[in-house]
């Protein structure tokens, strides 16, 4: 009988699974349209995969010298203006991202699963090398989470240290260059650019903020 016991406690355990209503139901027509539509990111992925290796493998590794060359640059006396900076930088980066992810799950239900893994994976990207213009200084965002003070900071960062910089200008324009080649191979497209009004001198002020960034990380 002792034997019989948990044998007949399985068979039971089974039934009653088998016999629970687990709520399922049939997705709604607006859920599997969205499903479809999802799909096309797939090959974005794919591409954004590539470009996070390149970058990350080939690129950045010949630049090491440079990266240590900028962080040495950096003076005592502005080290901890610049990591502020940093953390300004990160802190909208992760936002964006969250708020990325909840829009997702609110308008999309959450089935979208191509188009999140698109955003995690661009986000991560923008982790791996900054780019200061679309989290920090394009105004044209009505969500900007940027304060008055952080961008006053900013400016006096970048005009100290876009004269101590331009030594390494060549370097860096080679290596910006590179990274500008994998992109349009790839058919990478930027984020929050604000295209058609980001003008000569943004660009200017952004380099020179990504790089005192990117020599942190």
């Amino acid at each position: 009988m002792i034997k019989i016991l948990p044998s007949l406690i399985l068979l039971f355990a089974v039934n009653f699974i088998f016999a629970q209503d687990c709520g399922k139901s049939e997705l709604s027509i607006a859920i599997n349209q969205k499903k479809d539509l999802d799909s096309i990111y797939k090959k974005d992925i794919e591409k954004r995969i590539e470009y996070f290796a390149i970058l990350n493998k080939e690129i950045l590794p010949k630049y090491s010298s440079l990266k240590n060359q900028i962080l040495n640059s950096i003076e005592n006396s502005d080290l901890k203006e610049i990591l502020e900076i940093k953390n300004v930088y990160d802190q909208n980066r992760l936002a964006y991202l969250t708020e990325m992810k909840e829009t997702q799950n609110r308008v999309y239900d959450n089935v979208t699963a191509y188009s999140r893994l698109n955003t995690i994976i661009l986000f991560e990207t923008l982790d791996t090398f900054p780019d200061s213009y679309a989290i920090i200084f394009n105004s044209s965002l009505i969500n900007t989470k940027v304060r008055e003070r952080d961008l006053v900071n900013m400016n006096r960062i970048n005009v100290k240290y876009s004269k101590k910089l331009f030594e390494f200008s060549k370097c860096f324009q080679l290596m910006k260059s590179e990274i500008s080649s994998a992109k349009y191979e790839l058919g990478i497209k930027d984020i929050f650019q604000n295209a058609g009004n980001k003008t000569v001198e943004d660009t200017v002020k952004t380099d020179v903020i990504n790089l005192l960034i990117w020599s942190l990380k």
